[in-house]
Parts: structure tokens; sequence; C-alpha cells
């Protein structure tokens, strides 16, 4: 990871902290206190990757980008189980979030347990917008706007990069 890739996630992962501060403080904790711990094992990643150690930030981006955020997603902005679709997200996001997790070091699992977090995520935000009014509806949009476009330019750049035998991901 060259210098100027550490300096952008070292940003975005200091704006994702002091995110998820103001929420703790305005009382969304879970989602608030997920997204803070995600964004100090992003950070800390970047740190330990400065340090030498080549594989120690793999695991903590697995488990940030994995676990912590997409159940910061999921519990945003109530950590509250209205209907079974909840409990249904929350289930699956954590269970493929520690699938991914323990498995940090097979692409391929992490990949494909990213792909179900991914696909939940979006159902479960579509879903809870439809049924969602006023405040926690525009709060909902907002979310998923801030964090859908990032998402999908991530997923493009991944498919699009080389392998190591320099061949793409996709065709």
């Amino acid at each position: 990871m060259t210098t100027a890739a550490q300096l952008v996630v070292v940003v975005v992962g200091s704006s994702l902290a002091v995110s998820g501060v103001l929420l703790v403080v305005h009382r969304v904790r879970v989602a608030g206190a997920l997204l803070f711990l995600g964004a100090v094992t992003t950070v800390a990643g970047v740190a330990v990757k400065r340090a030498g150690h080549s594989d120690a930030p793999l695991f903590g981006w697995t488990l940030a980008l994995a676990l912590l955020f997409p159940l910061a997603l999921t519990t945003f902005p109530r950590a509250t189980w209205r209907a079974p679709a909840d409990f249904v997200a929350i289930a699956t996001v954590t269970g493929a979030g520690v699938l991914a997790t323990t498995q940090w070091r097979a692409p391929s699992t992490v990949g494909a347990m990213g792909l179900a977090i991914g696909v939940v995520l979006i159902a479960h935000t579509w879903w809870r917008i439809e049924r969602s009014s006023g405040d926690e509806r525009w709060a909902l949009a907002w979310m998923a706007l801030g964090t859908g476009v990032p998402g999908l330019i991530a997923g493009m750049l991944f498919f699009a990069a080389a392998t190591p035998s320099g061949a793409t991901v996709a065709c």
C-alpha cells in the first residue's frame, strides 16, 4: 500500500471515528460505538503496516470491513428488532462477518462473505427505508447515500484490480 493510500485510509478512518463519537453523543450508541471501533481498527491497521508488519493489518481491515462497519449500518439508527427482517439481517451480517474475520487469509471466503454482507445490507436498508417515515427515513436515506456510493466504487475497484498473476479478478 502506497503512502498516499495510507494517508487516505487514515483521513477516512479519522472522519469515521469522529462520526462515531458524534453518533454516541446524539444517543445512537450501538451504531456509533461500532463505527468508532471500526475506524480505530482501520487506522491502527495503517500504523501496524507502517511499522513493517505485513499480515496483521489485513486481519484488522477484514474485522472492520466485514464485521464492525456492516453491524454499525445494520443497527443504525437504533438497534431494535421490530420485525423478523431486522433479526435476520443482523444475524446474517454477524455470521458472515465472523466467518470472514476468522478466515481472513482466504480471499475467496472473504470475498463470498463480503458479497453476502453487501446484498443483505442493500436489501435491509431498502426494506427499512420503505417502512420508515419522517426523521428516521431521512437518516436512513443519508446513511445509504453516504455508504452506498463509496461501497460501489470500492467494489468496482476490487473487481478491476489485477491479481498477483496479472489477470483481473473479473472479465
